[in-house]
């Protein structure tokens, strides 16, 4: 219990801070001097839900998968096999980030296909595309920032999530404010965070070499081969494929019905969303609670042992 309140207030404050920069960038773009604020505004909103939905989101699913492979192979003693299931991510993620550029690149005729306003569409499309630029990088800090966590190193993280949050304030501000970019300013300062933050990991990588002992040189034959594990496997206890069915009802049958018949049929606006978002929180919740609390925990254990057992082989 002592190990575990040690970790959980640098994890949490790294996740509190990642969600920071899309709310600032927003704040940035909300105090510009554009002609039609709520223009552009609105199109920011649009193309960082786009940039969530349709990429980020994705990416970090996938790199979820590490939270299973990673701690089973560190409790097995054979820290090789992290960087392994790294390597198979960086391949994994690699291969994703083709489509998802597509859809950035063609964001505005998507946008447009979806009946969305024709002027909110094309600046939306414009602030996506340069968003989509500083992707490969959050992905790699994603699969690094595991592999840490994996090896109960948290503060790291929470430095380079701080550093990534000040480029993203300063960057955004100076090109939103003092140059030609306007409010597009906001995304290149949130793909300069997305850059510094795997950089800065990398410089602490550089100090401890310590911390990059898994690495066993590139292996072709071994990350392809771990691809399909990678794809399949249950997160943490092994359940993913029952939270994914959890967030599908709790968000699309409960949360966005309300939140749509909130806002708009009785008219509470913005508020009404986020009412149906709260909504679909404590129903993610409380189903997921309910499935812990009736998971068998030995079953879990001995599902783990094989799969440790097998990454040692």
């Amino acid at each position: 219990m002592q190990h575990l309140c040690y970790l959980a207030p640098p994890v949490m404050l790294t996740y509190v801070l990642g969600f920071l920069p899309g709310v600032v960038s927003l704040i940035v773009v909300g105090h510009s001097d554009a002609a039609d604020i709520q223009l552009v505004l609105g199109a920011a909103s649009l193309a960082d839900m786009y940039f969530n939905v349709t990429g980020y989101s994705i990416g970090l699913g996938l790199a979820s998968a590490m939270d299973t492979l990673c701690s089973q192979a560190y409790g097995a003693g054979n820290l090789q096999r992290i960087g392994v299931v790294l390597q198979s991510g960086l391949l994994v993620l690699s291969v994703l980030f083709l489509p998802i550029l597509l859809l950035h690149l063609f964001a505005t005729d998507l946008l447009l296909a979806l009946h969305q306003p024709e002027r909110v569409a094309v600046l939306a499309g414009a602030y996506a595309r340069w968003l989509v630029l500083g992707l490969p990088f959050a992905f790699v800090y994603e699969l690094l920032k595991k592999t840490l966590q994996a090896q109960n190193v948290a503060l790291p993280m929470v430095y380079c999530t701080l550093v990534g949050n000040a480029v993203n304030a300063i960057v955004g501000y100076v090109f939103v404010h003092h140059s030609a970019y306007g409010f597009l300013g906001a995304a290149i300062g949130r793909s300069a965070a997305n850059i510094a933050q795997p950089l800065c990991l990398g410089v602490y990588y550089w100090w401890h070499p310590n911390a990059r002992a898994f690495w066993p040189g590139w292996n072709w034959r071994c990350a392809s081969a771990g691809v399909g594990e990678f794809l399949g496997i249950l997160r943490g206890c092994g359940l993913q494929g029952k939270g994914a069915v959890i967030n599908f009802v709790a968000y699309l049958i409960v949360g966005l019905p309300l939140g749509y018949a909130l806002a708009f049929p009785w008219q509470l606006d913005l508020p009404g969303l986020w009412i149906g978002m709260v909504f679909a929180f404590l129903t993610a919740a409380t189903i997921g609670l309910g499935l812990l609390k009736c998971a068998s925990i030995d079953r879990i254990s001995d599902k783990a042992a094989a799969v440790a057992k097998t990454a040692r082989s």
